[in-house]
C-alpha cells in the first residue's frame, strides 16, 4: 500500500513537474503530496520494524505468541496508519505555510525560513519513525541472525 501511494502521489508528480520544469499542481496538493509522502514513508519503516520484531518474538517466545492472530495484526495495523496519519496530520495543519517547490530536487520541501518549532517538530518525528524503527530492525535482525545459528 505504501509503495503504491508513494509512487502515485510522488513519483507521478515529480515527473510531470519535470516536463514542465514548474510545479504546476499548485499549493494545495503539495501539501498532500507532502502528507502522503511522510505518512507512506513512516508508516512502512514503523510496520517494517513491527513484522521484523514479532519474527523474533515468536522465536524467541514460541509458546506465549501461539495465540496471536490475523485480528491482532490487523488491529496493529490500523493503529500505525492511523498515529502516523494524525502525527502527520497535525504538522501538515501547523506547518503547511513552510513547503515550497524545490527546482534541485523538483518536489515540495521545507523551506530554509521554516520557523525552528517546526523544525524541531520535524526533527523529532523523523527520529521517532524513521531512526528508531531502522535501529529496532537492523537489531532485532542481529538477534534473529543469532538465534538462528545456535538452533542449527
Amino acid at each position: 500500500v505504501c509503495d503504491l501511494l508513494l509512487s502515485v502521489f510522488f513519483v507521478l508528480p515529480t515527473i510531470a513537474s519535470l516536463i514542465a520544469d514548474d510545479w504546476i499542481f499548485g499549493e494545495i496538493f503539495g501539501c498532500y503530496l507532502k502528507f502522503i509522502d511522510a505518512v507512506g514513508y513512516s508508516a512502512s519503516n514503523i510496520l517494517i520494524c513491527l513484522l521484523t520484531s514479532s519474527k523474533l518474538l515468536i522465536l524467541k517466545f514460541p509458546l506465549q505468541t501461539r495465540h496471536w492472530n490475523r485480528k491482532l495484526a490487523h488491529c496493529l495495523c490500523l493503529s500505525v496508519w492511523c498515529s502516523t496519519m494524525s502525527i502527520y496530520g497535525i504538522y501538515n495543519f501547523c506547518f503547511s505555510h513552510n513547503y515550497v517547490f524545490d527546482y534541485n530536487l523538483y518536489t515540495v520541501t521545507v523551506s530554509d525560513t521554516a520557523s525552528t518549532t517546526g523544525k524541531k517538530f520535524n526533527n523529532v518525528i523523523i527520529i521517532a519513525t524513521g531512526i528508531v524503527p531502522t535501529f529496532v530492525v537492523i537489531v532485532a535482525t542481529v538477534f534473529i541472525l543469532q538465534h538462528l545459528i545456535r538452533a542449527r
